[in-house]
C-alpha cells in the first residue's frame, strides 16, 4: 500500500475548487490544479493523484504544497520564477565598452562603431554569403566523392559518422566554423578575397598556437536527467 498523504481542505475551499473544475471558462491549467488538491484531501497518494491529471509526481506535490502555503489563492498564479543576472555595473560597462574601442583581441575582430558603416539588407546578406568558407557550406556530400571514397579505403581506422540534421551542433567540425565565423568573419570588414582568407589564417594560426580540445563535461544520464527536470518544471506552469 502506498503511503497516504492526505491535506486538509476545508468546504469552503473544496466548495471553490469544485466550481473552478466544473466551469468551463476555467483554464485547464487551473483546472488540474485544483483536480490535485481535491484528490489529495481525499487521501490520495501523489502516484495515483499523477496518473488520474495526467502529470508528474513532482508536480502533483509542489501544487499540494503550494496550496498548503497560499490557499486556492495560490493556484491561481504561476509560480513565480527566479530572476536573471544581474545587470552590469556602469563601471564594467565602461571596462567593457573602453576593450572594445581600443583593443584588438588575437582571434577575433571588434566592431567598433566609428569604423563599421551599416550596410543594407540585401548587402549584409551578400557579404556574409561571400565571407563563409566553403566547407562550410552543407549538402554538398563531399564525402561520397571519389577522392575521399579512395582516401578512406587507404585509411581503414577513419570512419565516418553522421548526425542528422537537426543534430548538427553535435560535429565538432560545425562548431569549429561557427566559432570562427562569429569571432573572425560575421563583424569583418573584407576588401577582397585575399583579404578574407589572410583573416582566416591568421585566426587559425592564434587558435592552434593555444589549443583546446572539446570536451563534453556532461555524461549522457546527466543530460537526459535535466531534460526530465526541464519537462517537468514546464508542466507545472501549463
Amino acid at each position: 500500500m502506498g503511503k497516504i498523504e492526505r491535506i486538509q481542505v476545508p468546504p469552503e475551499d473544496r466548495e471553490r475548487l469544485t466550481r473552478l473544475v466544473r466551469d468551463r471558462k476555467t483554464p485547464q491549467k487551473i483546472v488540474w490544479r485544483a483536480q490535485i488538491v481535491l484528490f489529495a484531501g481525499e487521501g490520495i497518494g501523489a502516484v495515483e493523484v499523477a496518473t488520474r491529471v495526467g502529470k508528474s509526481v513532482l508536480t502533483v506535490r509542489r501544487w499540494r504544497r503550494r496550496y498548503a502555503a497560499k490557499g486556492v489563492d495560490g493556484l491561481l498564479k504561476d509560480a513565480t520564477r527566479p530572476g536573471g543576472r544581474k545587470p552590469l555595473t556602469a563601471s564594467k560597462i565602461k571596462q567593457v565598452v573602453n576593450l572594445t574601442l581600443n583593443e584588438k583581441p588575437p582571434d577575433a575582430t571588434p566592431p567598433p562603431a566609428s569604423r563599421v558603416p551599416p550596410l543594407p539588407q540585401d548587402h549584409r546578406r551578400t557579404h556574409a554569403a561571400q565571407s563563409r568558407p566553403a566547407s562550410h557550406r552543407r549538402h554538398y556530400a563531399t564525402h561520397k566523392t571519389p577522392t575521399v571514397q579512395r582516401w578512406l579505403k587507404r585509411h581503414p581506422r577513419f570512419h565516418l559518422h553522421f548526425t542528422p540534421t537537426s543534430g548538427s551542433w553535435l560535429n565538432m567540425v560545425e562548431r569549429f566554423f561557427a566559432e570562427i565565423t562569429r569571432k573572425r568573419i560575421r563583424r569583418g570588414i573584407f576588401k577582397s578575397v585575399d583579404e578574407l582568407k589572410q583573416a582566416i589564417m591568421d585566426y587559425l594560426d592564434n587558435h592552434n598556437g593555444h589549443p583546446k580540445p572539446y570536451v563534453w563535461t556532461k555524461t549522457a544520464a546527466e543530460i537526459f536527467s535535466k531534460v526530465a527536470r526541464a519537462k517537468q518544471a514546464l508542466e507545472s506552469q501549463h
